[in-house]
């Protein structure tokens, strides 16, 4: 979710710029660093890093972002080149990893389904959207079967349906992010691949209790011979500006969404400051009958 933050920042200072009486060319750069780790079991300290670069000027547009770990700037993930052809046309071409305004993620964890409309993938898309419709098409330029199509409607205040056909994948995807009801999040999906269907809840709320955040994921996966499900819930206190303290459960029975194969829970608390976080908690798992002390310490500017 921070890295989410991340780039709607960079997009924000480009959409500032533009706003004054005269179009300048525009140039942001932003970063999200992590490292995390598990004490007791060996694991980290570990890096993970992006870097965001965004230019515009007069419609034109370029992007890109590069991972790396210890090396930050180790490899271009995703870069694109683009223009707005209309208000309500956008054409890009590039290593796309797009979503095309048609995405379902985690309240709880902000990664949700892979369902973006193009996936770090070399190619080109086209963006319409007028109204609350929105279409994406993208094409590797190879074959008409390679081409991804995502459809998206959005009810002011009601809800947005989207859904997608990746022709690279052979997958058909649908859900909702429901927004009838104040101050909660909620969002549903159905994911068909050529070897299993998945079934994916997520919701969440920062206004029923005051400075409580509640979260829940869920998912299904439906498979020949096997029948695999994973949840997680989240409960986290804001004890001040700065200081929160929280809780997570989560059960699997050995699908690839959460990883444990079993149950597992971690107390733990979150200092805040202006540009990041450090999380510091206890995590017991279930199926090992071991605790661990996992930290996680990110940075985002």
């Amino acid at each position: 979710m921070k890295k989410l933050i991340v780039l709607l920042l960079a997009l924000a200072m480009v959409g500032a710029v533009f706003a004054a009486d005269a179009p300048k060319a525009v140039a942001t750069f932003g970063a999200y660093l992590d490292s995390y780790g598990d004490f007791m079991d060996g694991l980290g300290p570990t890096l993970y890093s992006e870097t965001y670069y965004n230019y515009s000027s007069g419609g034109v547009g370029f992007s890109a972002t590069v991972t790396g770990g210890e090396d930050i700037f180790k490899q271009v993930r995703n870069y694109s080149v683009s223009y707005q052809v209309l208000p309500e046309l956008k054409v890009l071409a590039g290593r796309l990893r797009e979503t095309g305004g048609a995405r379902l993620t985690s309240y709880i964890d902000g990664n949700g389904f892979s369902t973006r409309i193009a996936n770090v993938q070399n190619g080109m898309m086209g963006q319409v959207s007028y109204q609350g419709v929105g279409l994406a098409v993208f094409s590797k330029l190879d074959t008409l079967t390679n081409t991804n199509v995502g459809l998206s409607y959005t009810a002011k205040g009601v809800a947005k349906l989207v859904g997608g056909y990746l022709g690279t994948s052979s997958e058909i995807w649908v859900g909702a992010d429901i927004q009838a009801v104040k101050g909660v999040v909620a969002r549903v999906g159905f994911r068909n691949t050529p070897t299993k269907n998945y079934i994916y809840a997520t919701a969440g709320s920062s206004a029923l209790v005051k400075n409580l955040d509640l979260g829940l994921d869920a998912d299904i996966v439906l498979a020949t011979g096997a029948f695999n499900y994973g949840a997680q819930v989240k409960a986290q206190y804001a004890l001040t500006d700065k200081y929160s303290a929280g809780v997570k459960v989560w059960y699997d029975n050995g699908d690839a969404w959460y990883g444990n194969n079993g149950l597992a829970a971690k107390a733990y608390g979150v200092i805040n400051f202006a540009q990041g976080d450090m999380v510091v908690g206890v995590k017991y798992n279930a199926a090992t009958s071991t605790f661990s002390i996992p930290f996680d310490f990110e940075v985002w500017f």
